[in-house]
């Protein structure tokens, strides 16, 4: 059964009186991060509106449909995410509450200075305050999933890789970046894992909410604002300010962390977003370019920091 078969499948066995679907959730990849796993809808029954969403079959490897609903239903429940109202485990569909007119996806340029910025940075920090989730998994075990099965993919020509570095240079670069954050050891929490400024939500109250706990699993928190500085930093400035907002100090060994976290989460979305280009349920929406855009941007990154020393710092 396809995508929207499950989905349409979950909201009718939890609504056989019928539903409507009042919008489909285009897939888009660039400039936003949207709709590139699941097939999703905002979708009414009676006077209740809710945003729902299948996962296409696969998409989430190596995290799982079980720890998705875990993370979707905690953030719910703490306020930092909309309310979980259900979870569908045959269909692997989760319904959530509609958060209203009122509220839109944050813009890059939203989340760069100002209250926002600093709400963000508090919902992140709020939400690796939580318990354990039941998913241990590191972004470089992440790394190396994916990289073996794209791996096979470049070697026949399945897949182009445009990457200004080789493949298995960018392999080695994060498996020795890997190797020393493994030695410094973290404390681990649970991590958002989607960092993207299309998963925050914002209203005109200055409130937030974070979307998409898809890939919430237990790791160092260093990751999620390593991530988020490839959205929100610019300069080494805006880089320390990040550290100094969600640290409460600046600290030069957190700001080296932060920056090697951004080359490997480069690298992950990179390797998804090939892999999901030669998927028959979610090639399409521009995933090659982003792609690439990503690889271009690991290879800059690669290039202007000083990454032995940054290894040192640590």
């Amino acid at each position: 059964m396809n995508t929207i078969l499950r989905h349409d499948a979950a909201l009718t066995e939890r609504w056989p009186d019928g539903y409507e679907k009042l919008a489909e959730v285009p897939g888009i990849a660039m400039p936003m991060h949207m709709a590139l796993d699941s097939y999703a809808a905002v979708v009414k029954h009676g006077s209740t509106t809710v945003f729902s969403k299948a996962f296409h079959t696969g998409a989430l490897a190596p995290y799982t449909f079980a720890g998705a609903a875990e993370a979707a239903e905690r953030a719910g429940k703490i306020g930092i995410g909309p309310k979980l109202v259900l979870t569908d485990v045959t269909n692997q569909v989760l319904v959530f509450d509609f958060l209203g007119d009122d509220w839109r996806m944050a813009m890059v340029s939203d989340l760069q200075t100002g209250p926002f910025r600093e709400a963000v940075v508090a919902a992140k920090r709020s939400w690796h305050k939580q318990p354990a989730l039941q998913t241990t998994i590191s972004p470089i075990a992440v790394a190396e999933f994916l990289a073996a099965r794209l791996e096979p993919k470049l070697d026949q020509g399945t897949l182009v890789f445009k990457g200004g570095l080789s493949f298995a240079t960018m392999q080695a670069v994060v498996e020795k970046i890997g190797q020393a954050l493994a030695a410094t050891g973290a404390d681990l929490c649970p991590v958002h894992g989607e960092n993207t400024a299309s998963n925050v939500m914002i209203n005109p109250n200055g409130s937030v909410r974070l979307l998409d706990f898809d890939r919430a699993v237990m790791a160092d928190p260093w990751w999620d604002i390593g991530a988020l500085s490839l959205e929100l930093c610019r300069t080494e400035q805006e880089r320390m300010e990040l550290v100094e907002i969600y640290a409460g100090q600046s600290n030069s060994k957190l700001l080296a962390r932060m920056k090697l976290y951004t080359l490997i989460d480069d690298f992950i979305w990179a390797c998804w977003a090939l892999l999901a280009d030669d998927g028959p349920e979610t090639s399409g929406p521009e995933l090659y370019k982003y792609a690439n855009n990503r690889l271009i941007r690991f290879g800059y990154h690669h290039e202007v920091f000083d990454i032995p020393s940054l290894l040192g710092e640590i």
